[in-house]
């Protein structure tokens, strides 16, 4: 094989694994079966003739002190399951990982200030590196709180604003 044929082949061969981690908007709740961002990342690397594999850890609802509270719970059965079946050794290592948290720390119901927002995503990012094959392949896409959440009464109130708007039209 040579030329384009045999860069194709050799893309082809090479798996890139990419691990998302993130809320609802990388489980891709809202949209249809296999529209979530990772989904359609996957498709157009792999269009590309990049084989690549990825994993899709969207958990909708969850802050970042959710995320990082399932990662603890996470990681602890994972060292629970090595201790009690010896030839356990989950080898993870991931060329990338996307995190994209932070949407729901700004929740009036949910809510994370700025500062603990930012805390709980270093943790989570040196929860990570022991997965990555580079320690500087981990890609942050994040909201961060910079404000008071709208109190309920106030986001209640937009919400019934708009269903008589559009109960009107």
């Amino acid at each position: 094989m040579s030329g384009d044929k045999g860069r194709r082949y050799m893309k082809d061969l090479i798996k890139m694994k990419i691990l998302c981690l993130g809320d609802s908007i990388t489980a891709g709740i809202g949209g249809t079966v296999g529209n979530s961002y990772p989904d359609i990342m996957g498709k157009r690397l792999r269009n590309e003739g990049i084989g690549t594999e990825v994993i899709n850890n969207g958990r909708p609802g969850d802050s970042t002190k959710d995320f990082f509270n399932y990662l603890v719970t996470t990681i602890n059965t994972i060292d629970n399951l090595k201790e009690l079946i010896p030839w356990f050794k989950p080898l993870v290592c991931y060329d990338l990982v996307i995190i994209m948290l932070g949407t729901n720390d700004c929740r009036s119901d949910n809510w994370v200030d700025s500062e603990d927002s930012i805390k709980y995503l270093e943790k989570i990012i040196d929860f990570v590196h022991q997965w990555v094959n580079e320690k500087k392949h981990i890609l942050i896409s994040t909201i961060i709180p910079l404000s008071d959440p709208m109190p309920p009464k106030i986001v209640g109130g937009a919400h019934k604003w708009k269903q008589n708007r559009i109960k009107k039209e």
